[in-house]
């Protein structure tokens, strides 16, 4: 809220799968569905929503607590990792790569992900 009593409110009904979509406006979506993902451990919840693209580039958006960290963050570094070696142990228990190892700029390229954490004791460091 501003001083002056006027504000905005940012909202999609379908959450961070709706917010997805409409950063790939615009682009050729590779697969037509929005993957979802939510989990939760205690007081701890994490959503992620992904979907990739024609693009050479990435967009990958964290928000801890609805504050966008706009540096990133354990919860981002922790995400890319996981993809990659998700993506990685995969192609090799079926032999889809021979003797490759996908990187991490391989992995992200093309795509779009939003994360949001909900943590009840935030650490943002400056």
């Amino acid at each position: 809220m501003f001083i002056s009593g006027e504000y905005d409110e940012f909202k999609y009904d379908g959450g961070i799968v709706e917010f997805v979509k409409f950063l790939n406006e615009g682009v050729q979506p590779i697969n037509n569905d929005v993957a979802y993902f939510f989990d939760e451990e205690g007081p701890i919840q994490v959503e992620v929503a992904l979907q990739y693209n024609d693009q050479n580039y990435e967009t990958l958006l964290g928000y801890v607590n609805d504050i966008q960290t706009e540096d990133g963050g354990t919860h981002i570094v922790g995400f890319k990792t996981g993809l990659t070696k998700v993506l990685n142990d995969y192609a090799k228990e079926n032999n889809l790569l021979k003797n490759l190892t996908i990187t991490g700029e391989d992995v992200r390229e093309g795509l779009t992900a939003v994360m949001l954490v909900k943590h009840p004791e935030p650490q943002f460091i400056q």
